[in-house]
């Protein structure tokens, strides 16, 4: 039997860094109509850094789902949300997306 393959991610808004600011992640709230996206989302909660769309850094929350996941026997991959919008349209992995918001 093989592995099940999880592509684990999370929303935009939650993998980030905020700038090393706590405080900006607050802004992550603020309502979309106000403000432009192409302003507010590099203010408040620009991308992470990344290694071929694997995060360096991701939220205490999902790497510990993620440990879960492959100790249960899993093959998990976290990714950037931006590239797992890619890969589903682009149907190029045989992964199963969960997307997280914790």
């Amino acid at each position: 039997m093989s592995k099940s393959k999880v592509l684990l991610t999370a929303d935009r808004t939650l993998m980030s860094n905020y700038r090393n600011d706590e405080f900006l992640g607050f802004g992550t709230t603020a309502p979309p109509n106000v403000v432009p996206e192409w302003f507010f989302q590099p203010l408040f909660f620009p991308p992470i850094k990344t290694i071929i769309g694997v995060p360096i850094k991701a939220p205490y929350g999902l790497r510990k789902i993620e440990a879960q996941l492959l100790n249960e026997g899993f093959e998990v991959l976290t990714v950037d949300p931006d590239l797992s919008k890619r890969l589903t349209t682009l149907r190029c992995w045989e992964y199963t997306l969960w997307i997280l918001s914790v």
